[in-house]
């Protein structure tokens, strides 16, 4: 029954009252969601792409946008509601099999990136921060659309299936629950495709008495079928939780399926204002510079 509901809405007319009353249909502590501590001293890394011919001069600039600047849903944002996205690996990190942490977030920032088509040299500022306390987070039920799984994503899995055969919960709760692991699985073309899975999680952190107490979600990157997780915390959090730790100005070399990112710049916190300043990177070493002279012939920066 709820499936159905859901599926008739008519997401282009934002039927708000009807979709949560969606929500409320089932018990608050029916909700099905997975308890998941990202501990102190995690890593987040986060992107923005570079407006043309523009840099980055304050922390500010690199940490979740001001309310007024969220214009459209995203897949855990409604708008005007900002949340602070990033990438991590939670628990273990295969370098071998794992994909660059850099790769994963530009996959969910950069539409160069996941255009197959697009040539050209992309400026990206990544900012990287550190966790100051454990991060209560919710997990939905992942989606099994997703083709490259990490074995964490696997793991988790493993232990919601064994939860869910334990304890009795009503078919509505599975159904919902399992709508919403596809809903926020799924690759979209037009940002109001969002409006279920972001009102759902911010139901799931504002309103529900049982999860509104988490700090945000994780989940699995999309563009890179679940290789990764990506989080989104509520941003007033973050000061509390987070500090950043460091910056840097990446260049990434693209043609058509075959891309480089090369970290070209360090950008260093200068007081205590937020104010950051640009020195070579420590990564940019002469192998890197030949490997990018040799990557951007005939090449040209698209901002």
């Amino acid at each position: 029954m709820i499936k159905e509901k859901l599926n008739i809405l008519d997401i282009y007319t934002e039927p708000v009252k009807e979709l949560y009353d969606i929500f409320h249909s089932v018990p608050e502590n029916e909700h099905l969601v997975l308890s998941f501590t990202l501990a102190k001293n995690n890593k987040i890394i986060r992107l923005r792409i570079n407006e043309q011919d523009k840099l980055f001069f304050n922390k500010s600039e690199l940490s979740y946008p001001p309310n007024e600047f969220v214009l459209s849903y995203g897949r855990t944002n409604l708008p005007k509601h900002s949340m602070f996205y990033g990438s991590v690996f939670p628990n273990s990190y295969d370098q071998e099999k794992d994909p660059n942490l850099r790769m994963v977030v530009a996959a969910e920032v950069s539409a160069m990136l996941r255009n197959t088509s697009s040539e050209g040299i992309e400026k990206q500022t990544y900012s990287v921060w550190i966790t100051k306390d454990d991060l209560k987070l919710i997990a939905l039920p992942f989606s099994s659309k997703y083709e490259n799984p990490c074995k964490a994503i696997e793991d988790i899995q493993n232990h919601w299936n064994s939860l869910i055969s334990k304890f009795g919960v009503s078919q509505e709760a599975k159904d919902l629950a399992k709508f919403m692991s596809n809903e926020i699985a799924k690759e979209v073309s037009n940002h109001k495709e969002y409006f279920i899975i972001a009102n759902y999680i911010y139901y799931l952190l504002y309103i529900n008495n049982e999860t509104k107490k988490y700090d945000g979600i994780i989940y699995p990157t999309v563009p890179l079928q679940g290789a990764g997780f990506n989080i989104a915390l509520k941003s007033e959090i973050v000061d509390a939780k987070l500090q950043f730790i460091q910056a840097g100005e990446g260049h990434m070399i693209k043609r058509k399926m075959e891309s480089t990112i090369l970290c070209v710049k360090d950008l260093k916190l200068i007081n205590e204002n937020g104010d950051l300043s640009y020195s070579e990177s420590s990564e940019f070493n002469l192998k890197k510079k030949e490997l990018y002279a040799e990557l951007e012939q005939g090449l040209v920066f698209v901002n």
